[in-house]
């Protein structure tokens, strides 16, 4: 029987309440049910059994990448997650030209001052760039986020560069987010080596 499933705002929702409850009463299935229940709702996916998902930990900072490449459509849909705290933030994206972290086309999240997740695009075009919401050079859809367990994840739908598949990824967090505006993060440690190369084949 297909699941008729509704996209969820972090905690601003029923559905994103109940989800995040029963990840805090079976936190050892924490990974599936982000799997299973956080990505098919988040976007819009009508589904009788999860959709195939790849994995990858990346090397930094704890975070984790979820992504479902739909071939025919030529788009990616991802979930980043990483430990934070409430007060923090994190991102994650694509640099198109290089990798390093300028140049990079992200999406940020943190807990907006309403309470709720706030998750949109922005344009990471200098070491201090504004964290500003912006479009991007590709096309992004289905941004949102959820804040569970100490771990905040970004869910979004790409349409990949070019037609490829290969591509440099960037991700980041901070600990300060001030008049909903994420600050500047560490630049040391971790937070400089979050670099990396990803195929979503």
């Amino acid at each position: 029987m297909t699941l008729h499933l509704k996209r969820i705002e972090g905690r601003s929702t029923k559905a994103g309440k109940k989800l995040q409850d029963d990840l805090e009463v079976l936190p050892t299935l924490r990974e599936s049910v982000v799997l299973h229940k956080l990505i098919p709702v988040a976007m819009h996916i009508h589904v009788s059994e999860p959709p195939h998902l790849s994995c990858t930990d990346l090397p930094h900072l704890g975070a984790s990448l979820y992504y479902n490449r739909d071939a025919s459509a030529n788009t990616v849909s991802v979930a980043f997650k990483a430990p934070q705290t409430s007060t923090g933030w994190v991102a994650w994206g694509l640099n198109p030209n290089a990798t390093k972290m300028v140049g990079s086309q992200a999406i940020v999240a943190f807990l907006h001052s309403n309470g709720s997740m706030m998750a949109y695009p922005t344009q990471l075009d200098s070491y201090a760039p504004s964290m500003a919401p912006a479009a991007l050079s590709f096309p992004v859809n289905d941004v949102s986020a959820a804040y569970v367990n100490k771990e905040m994840i970004i869910f979004a739908t790409l349409g990949l560069v070019g037609g490829g598949t290969k591509f440099n990824q960037v991700w980041q967090e901070g600990s300060t987010v001030l008049n909903d505006v994420p600050k500047a993060h560490s630049i040391r440690g971790d937070n400089i080596k979050s670099l990396a190369t990803i195929d979503f084949q």
